[in-house]
């Protein structure tokens, strides 16, 4: 991992201190030989103690599991470190946070650490020397004690002395990999969950949503963990908490890729839930960090999990060939080197960064496009289908204006012929029989002029009583009995009869269909028609009142009247109560010695009140 921490201090060279032009720079001093000893001491041992060489370059050869304290001594010559009034410093890359230093006999309090990076599991460390404190040149002791946390033994790498400025530098680096740069694969992972569980919530048929949304939220939890909550009161409770966590979001993802691969294998899901719940009945009582416990190979269970993710993505790659399945293995495979490097490559390199936070990075982003290309996918053939209903849509009203259109022109040919028809069956019946009568009148020379010119007229009041009915009247009784009086009252007048016309405004009648027009005018022409020939009167009065029920048209004359009993049966009063119920209305007829009364009350339905 050397070359990662060059190219960080290349980005992060701006952050040490100046050096004069031409100024030579030392090389820090790299220790790498060391004796180790356990005490309960908290000041030196003495050289009488069992120390033991070790080597800070490799792992050590066994972890410790007591509580105590664990010492390093280095004795080293130094020579030329740094120019003159230049301080020094200690750079520890690899170590737990507690710790005490002691430089020749003497202990070096002066740390600077910044607070984000005292509560990751294994941190930097950083500690300027006093002035004086190392004799340059001369032989020096460097004492180290350290108190691990409970069941865990402390890290071990090589140390560097020297220039406090450069090595401010690499220790800079390495905290904003190991510390700060944490925040990116959280806010990530935070961002990701949150979107994916709100879309779930609104479509809860899209589990892949809801898989990936829990694993990522439990990989953001985890990373909260390592990032704010490694303190010695909290460090068992939460390395637990975090492995299960990071245990949960491993097998989640493992489900998600099943399922994602269209493969449902509830065994396989039910055996790895069965390994989480193991784990979390497991993991508080037993010291996974002690490597010679019969129980690690649960850890190693534990892990496989998580790099099981690479077999799998490269099925689902195999199986499905394209791009995404592509992204996906290569997302997968920079996720397990991550985990591989982490867990095994400290048996290499015991400088090597703590990366953990960032392992499952790479399959989270890959998972996150594809699943972020599939809604824009969805979005596209959402909008093409509906452009495409959208067509349909219009093509289908297309359609139906014309067809409406053509019904529409049917219907009025339908009421053309039908109309006709009546018109026809009306002038048969009515002004045809007419003519035929008053044509065998005088071909058998039984009628006088005066005679003729009767009939003919009355055949004419006929013909002009159907042509009134066409007139539009657009549901208004007015127009109508205005052209009846203007038919009928000259013909009053000439024998005399005066009209007394009490005609109001009346609501418009839904019934005033042509054909009941033509109904009603028929009604009161026989009625006027009586009046004439038979009634012989003076006076006449038409007069017409609104109520609940309808509109009431009223025919009263001052005539001598007739014998109900005679005359109810006959072919005009008849066809006039037909007539009445072919238009809904009801006619009631009263005659006595002083005139008689007609009246014809017509339904409302519907009205709509006329000006």
């Amino acid at each position: 991992m050397r070359w990662q921490l060059l190219v960080a201090v290349a980005l992060l060279s701006g952050l040490g201190e100046p050096r004069a032009s031409g100024s030579p720079r030392a090389e820090p001093l790299r220790l790498v030989e060391a004796i180790f000893v356990e005490s309960d001491s908290p000041m030196p041992p003495p050289s009488t103690a069992p120390w033991r060489a070790v080597r800070l370059d490799v792992p050590p050869p066994e972890r410790l599991t007591n509580a105590g304290y664990e010492w390093l001594r280095i004795d080293f010559e130094a020579q030329r470190l740094a120019e003159r009034g230049v301080p020094l410093a200690l750079y520890v890359p690899v170590l737990h946070r507690q710790l005490s230093i002691f430089v020749n006999g003497r202990e070096v309090a002066a740390q600077r650490i910044p607070a984000f990076t005292r509560r990751v599991v294994c941190c930097a460390v950083y500690v300027e020397l006093p002035e004086g404190a190392i004799v340059t040149p001369g032989a020096n002791r460097l004492e180290i004690r350290t108190t691990s946390v409970v069941g865990r033994g402390a890290a071990w790498a090589p140390l560097y002395l020297g220039d406090a400025s450069e090595l401010w530098g690499r220790y800079e680096a390495r905290t904003l990999i190991e510390g700060g740069g944490v925040l990116i694969p959280l806010l990530f992972a935070v961002v990701i969950s949150a979107v994916c569980l709100v879309v779930w919530h609104r479509r809860r048929g899209e589990q892949l949503l809801l898989l990936f949304g829990l694993s990522a939220a439990l990989y953001a939890f985890n990373a909260s963990l390592e990032r704010w909550f490694m303190a010695d009161e909290w460090a068992t409770l939460a390395g637990v908490a975090g492995v299960l966590a990071d245990y949960a979001s491993a097998t989640l993802m493992l489900v998600f890729l099943l399922r994602y691969a269209g493969w449902r294998w509830p065994r396989v899901e039910t055996a790895l839930w069965g390994l989480v719940a193991a784990s979390a009945a497991i993991y508080p009582f037993v010291n996974f960090y002690d490597w010679q416990s019969p129980w690690h190979v649960w850890w190693y269970t534990s892990i496989a999990i998580y790099m099981a993710s690479l077999p799998l993505a490269a099925a689902v790659a195999w199986r499905q060939r394209d791009l995404r399945s592509a992204l996906l293995v290569t997302g997968a495979a920079i996720s397990v080197g991550l985990i591989g490097w982490q867990v095994f490559g400290q048996l290499f390199d015991t400088e090597g960064l703590y990366l953990w936070p960032y392992h499952q990075l790479g399959l989270f982003a890959v998972i996150a496009a594809m699943l972020i290309d599939r809604l824009v996918i969805s979005l596209g053939q959402s909008e093409r289908l509906n452009a495409e209903l959208e067509q349909r849509v219009a093509d289908k009203h297309s359609e139906l204006e014309v067809q409406y259109g053509r019904t529409r022109e049917l219907e009025r040919e339908r009421a053309v012929i039908a109309e006709r028809a009546r018109m026809m069956s009306d002038m048969h019946d009515g002004i045809g029989a007419q003519l035929i009568s008053t044509l065998s009148l005088v071909e058998g020379g039984e009628v006088s002029k005066e005679g003729i010119a009767t009939a003919l007229r009355e055949c004419v009041d006929d013909l002009r009583l159907a042509i009134d009915s066409l007139e539009p009247t657009d549901q208004d009784l007015l127009p109508v009995l205005g052209n009846l009086r203007y038919r009928l009252e000259p013909r009053l007048k000439a024998q005399g009869i005066q009209l007394d016309w009490q005609v109001q405004d009346v609501p418009k009648l839904a019934c005033l269909t042509p054909e009941n027009v033509l109904h009603v005018l028929r009604i009161l022409q026989e009625t006027f028609s009586n009046i004439l020939k038979h009634a012989g009167a003076q006076r006449v009065r038409l007069a017409t009142c609104a109520n609940s029920q309808g509109v009431a048209i009223e025919v009263s004359d001052d005539g001598m009247g007739f014998d109900d009993s005679l005359v109810s049966h006959g072919y005009g009063i008849e066809s006039m109560r037909r007539r009445a119920r072919a238009v809904g209305a009801t006619l009631t007829l009263k005659s006595s010695e002083t005139g008689t009364t007609l009246s014809l009350l017509l339904p409302a339905g519907q009205p709509t009140l006329g000006v």
